[in-house]
């Protein structure tokens, strides 16, 4: 397994796509320096290598009040992506909390 750690204290624009071919993804964490006061939803979408029409929104999490985040979807269940699949992460982060993205993941 291999681990992608993405950490800022701005708004969260990060993409993942193992690299290039085929991937797992085994978990995903969510951290930040401290718990946040405002709500704002965390997505995680798709882009289907397939096409538009298979894009899809995998999760969205409100993270007010969370300081950690570990989407139950990914949790101890392997999620197969294909070669060309984009994940995307989001989080306005109004707060400029300090977050540590976490994508652990296998080929």
């Amino acid at each position: 397994m291999q681990h992608e750690y993405r950490t800022d204290s701005g708004a969260m624009s990060e993409t993942f796509n193992g690299r290039g071919g085929n991937f797992i993804i085994h978990e995903i964490r969510l951290h930040l320096n401290s718990a946040s006061a405002a709500a704002q939803d965390f997505t995680i979408d798709l882009d289907s290598s397939i096409g538009t029409a298979y894009d899809v929104n995998l999760v969205t999490q409100d993270l007010d009040t969370l300081q950690d985040f570990i989407p139950a979807d990914f949790l101890n269940k392997h999620r197969e992506f294909l070669a060309g699949d984009v994940l995307g992460f989001a989080w306005a982060n109004s707060e400029s909390k300090t977050w540590g993205l976490e994508i652990i993941w296998s080929e």
